[in-house]
């Protein structure tokens, strides 16, 4: 079992590969060093990079968003056109956050009313458990617009247009 989520996906496209890497890299844009502008006609649906068919990107956006899973891939060709098998793995550190502050929270309500150990100790790893279940619940929302946005981009679904 793993700590974090972490989520396989597979696209099938029926394009040649090099016409898949080329409207992903249409949609990808380095990583800027300092916070880019919002605003800018240039901006791109995904940050990261694309390097002999396989990528690893996250979804780029303007504000805080700590449930954004990074997105690994690899880009294959079938007997149909192309595969597009990814994975979409959370960010520990956040997840371990959001337990910890979880388990803070019952830790101290029970020690608040001076309960027995056992109810404190009850009530901590309720705590981790409660922590753990919003951070995943969180990620697995954000994947899902994460892949939808990512099939769009493979299929020439939608055409980037001015956002």
């Amino acid at each position: 079992m793993r700590f974090i989520p972490y989520i396989h996906h597979t696209i099938e496209v029926e394009l040649p590969v090099s016409t898949v890497i080329e409207s992903l890299s249409k949609e990808v844009q380095c990583k800027e060093p300092f916070w880019p502008n919002p605003f800018a006609d240039d901006r791109k649906r995904f940050t990261g990079s694309i390097s002999d068919g396989s990528f690893r990107v996250i979804r780029n956006i303007y504000y805080m968003n700590s449930f954004l899973p990074s997105i690994k891939g690899r880009i294959s060709e079938s007997k149909t056109g192309s595969v597009v098998s990814f994975t979409m793995a959370g960010n520990l550190p956040i997840a371990t956050a959001f337990m910890l502050v979880a388990a803070f929270g019952g830790f101290f309500l029970t020690t608040l009313f001076m309960q027995p150990l056992f109810i404190i100790t009850a009530a901590t790893v309720a705590g981790l458990y409660i922590g753990y279940c919003l951070y995943t619940f969180g990620f697995m929302i954000t994947q899902a617009a994460d892949k939808k946005a990512l099939a769009d981009v493979l299929s020439k679904k939608t055409e980037r247009t001015g956002r």
